[in-house]
């Protein structure tokens, strides 16, 4: 006989049994996402570089997703911290004239039947 073809179930017994490698791909120009942990310590504020290009935005719509809000940021930005509960978000930009063009561009504006604030540090 034939060998069998190796196709998603082989795949699925290397996986179960960790013998597939995972692989892990970054690319460059995508922005890191994180979601809020609930920890008190903010961890941004001790990794802080810059001071000025970081942008927090409170109001958000409901049902905001990460990429939605990766595609209002544009492509300064490094970080997303996108909060779902508490509707806000804090994100990293590469420069500070790309948060001080952001918070231009969507302070005190609606987005979805909400008025953003955002706030820059």
């Amino acid at each position: 006989p034939t060998k069998p073809n190796p196709g998603i179930f082989s795949r699925a017994v290397r996986t179960a049994i960790g013998t597939d490698k995972n692989r892990l791909v970054v690319k460059k120009d995508e922005p890191q996402i994180e979601y809020e942990s609930g920890s008190d310590l903010d961890e941004d504020m001790l990794l802080e570089e810059e001071v000025g290009n970081i942008a927090v935005v409170s109001n958000l719509p409901h049902g905001m997703t990460d990429t939605r809000l990766k595609t209002l940021a544009g492509t300064d930005v490094q970080n997303i911290n996108l909060d779902k509960e508490e509707r806000s978000a804090k994100l990293t930009f590469k420069t500070t004239v790309a948060a001080e063009t952001f918070k231009k561009k969507f302070n005190n504006k609606m987005v979805a039947a909400s008025r953003l604030t955002v706030v820059l540090r």
